[in-house]
């Protein structure tokens, strides 16, 4: 049985926002509600355990705690009354819970079902469902971007800079945990395409010089072959252009390609389609082949046979060294 005040308490919770104080006990019944009085320090769920249920606190302090590698305990988050916990881990429900969750001192709780919430939506599915999972949504996504918010301001991110953050966590093998003594974390960029010099042989023998992004070294490309391709497509004649090249000295390996930026065709084919684009496949850098110890550039197909190609040199490069940041052990950077 709710308390005036806890009824007060569950009006003003996000979760609840535009419903009635009449519609509430209808509808705390339909989602199993069940409101709890416990002790102080007493332990809610601990770190690793699937939550299945959210909580409300009517009454008290409901603290979460993690656990250091070395065994110390920090302060993560505390809920006091009105305060909404466990939605997230429980939408979620089969990540282990980051967190251990226990009452500060002696508390009174609800808990809220999931399953119970969803199967009410099954039964009625009516504006007042619907009303109440936009509030549960609006109420994860508000957590996500104030979580996202401390974690720029705690490593100073700068906002004008695209950040990927992710948590990962390493099951132990075997039945014993053991304590790692270093942990380290290695930053590794991927190489990024940077558009180079223009080509445009019209036979054997032409070539172009140039040079890596940030070096010095000069490399000549030279045309070997131009060849072009008949290609049956779809009871049409399309063409493509096969370029054999070579390039001295010896630039390191993948670090430059050649790639035809004209625009793709389109085709209408016999059949369901109403129509296609087509290209010729190839890597990440555009079609490209290797063979033979020859470097092959293939063209984008054209209708017309006979067209001068212009291909672009595309430079493979790693702009940052990596990098390697430990964690636990030495502190100390140390770049590869």
């Amino acid at each position: 049985m709710l308390t005036s005040a806890e009824r007060v308490c569950l009006l003003e919770n996000r979760l609840f926002r535009g419903f009635l104080p009449a519609e509430l006990d209808g509808l705390l019944e339909s989602l199993s509600a069940r409101a709890v009085s416990l002790p102080g320090n007493c332990v809610l769920w601990s770190m690793g355990d699937r939550v299945e249920r959210a909580g409300i606190v009517l009454s008290g302090r409901v603290e979460a705690w993690r656990y250091t590698a070395d065994g110390q305990a920090c302060l993560s988050a505390v809920h006091e009354a009105g305060g909404l916990f466990g939605d997230v881990l429980m939408s979620a429900r089969t990540v282990g819970s980051p967190v251990e969750l226990r009452t500060a001192r002696q508390s009174r709780v609800l808990f809220l079902s999931l399953d119970a919430l969803l199967q009410c939506c099954a039964r009625d599915g009516g504006q007042k469902c619907t009303r109440l999972l936009s509030n549960l949504l609006e109420e994860i996504s508000e957590k996500y971007w104030a979580q996202e918010k401390r974690v720029r301001l705690h490593y100073k991110l700068d906002e004008l800079d695209g950040w990927n953050i992710w948590r990962i966590s390493f099951p132990w093998e075997g039945k014993k945990e053991t304590r790692p003594r270093t942990l380290s974390l290695h930053l590794r960029e991927s190489p990024v395409h940077i558009p180079g010099p223009e080509f445009t042989p019209e036979k054997a023998g032409d070539s172009i010089t140039f040079t890596l992004p940030g070096a010095q070294q000069t490399y000549t490309l030279t045309a070997l072959a131009l060849h072009t391709e008949e290609l049956p497509l779809f009871g049409e004649t399309v063409y493509t252009t096969e370029l054999a090249y070579d390039i001295a000295p010896e630039p390191p390996g993948g670090s430059v390609t050649l790639r035809d930026f004209a625009e793709a065709i389109r085709v209408s084919p016999q059949g369901d389609f109403s129509g296609c684009a087509f290209g010729v496949i190839g890597g990440a850098d555009g079609p490209v082949a290797l063979a033979m110890g020859r470097d092959i550039a293939c063209s984008q197909v054209r209708r017309e046979k006979e067209r001068r190609v212009t291909w672009t040199l595309m430079f493979r490069k790693k702009r940052k060294e990596c990098l390697q940041i430990m964690l636990l052990g030495e502190k100390e950077d140390k770049k590869q």
